[in-house]
Parts: structure tokens; sequence; C-alpha cells
């Protein structure tokens, strides 16, 4: 008699579990700022954009699928975001259209990031 044993799936961990705060609808909204200007500074061109994204588990709920659209020209992407337990910190990976460098990317954030509101859209 044979006996096939199915190996056990990994689980997720609470490091993983903490992403689902992302998980649902949001829109977004902000001012973006070219390099090296921020809100403070009265000379500043700032251009106002918004966004809509939406954050869901790819299956085994180990990683979020995150998808934007933003209305400030036409700027789309989608993110991957996880956990690595080896490295013991959370990561990100995105791909966007138009293109952008890594480098661009942190500047937008950077910038972004300061002026930016979220609210989750209601079901």
């Amino acid at each position: 008699m044979t006996s096939t044993l199915k190996p056990k799936q990994p689980e997720p961990t609470a490091a993983h579990k903490r992403l689902e705060v992302f998980i649902g609808d949001w829109h977004a909204e902000g001012t973006s700022y070219g390099e090296g200007q921020d809100a403070a500074d009265p000379r500043a061109a700032g251009v106002p954009w918004t966004s809509d994204e939406s954050y869901e588990w790819l299956p085994g709920n180990f990683f979020v699928l995150h998808r934007w659209e933003a209305l400030a020209g036409e700027f789309k992407g989608a993110e991957i975001m996880g956990y690595d337990e080896a490295e013991g910190g959370y990561f990100t990976a995105c791909s966007t259209t138009p293109a952008i460098t890594p480098t661009t990317a942190r500047a937008l954030m950077a910038t972004c990031g300061a002026s930016r509101k979220r609210k989750r859209v209601p079901p």
C-alpha cells in the first residue's frame, strides 16, 4: 500500500498579513513638484494629480498586486509588494507607462509622498 503525501504548503507570516491594510480600491490625489522643489517654496510649480488605484492579493496571499492610473498626463503602472523573510523587510517592484528609471521613481515618491492624500473607495 502506497501513500501519497502532499507537501505542506507554506503559509503567510504575520509580516505578510500586515499588507492586508492596502487591499481594496483607493482614490489618491496630490501635487507633484519638479526636482528640488517642494510646497514650501512659493516659486514652486506644483502640478495637481489624481489617481485611481487597486490592491489585491495574488494567489497564496504572500504578495499584493497594486495597479494605478493617474490623471497627470498618462501615467499607469503596476507594482508587486511583498515581505522578504531572508532580508527581514518589505519590498516593491514596479513598472510604469511611460517607463521611468529607479532614480526618477524615488524622486517621484519623495515629492508626491509629502503632498499625497489617499482615501478608500467605498464598495
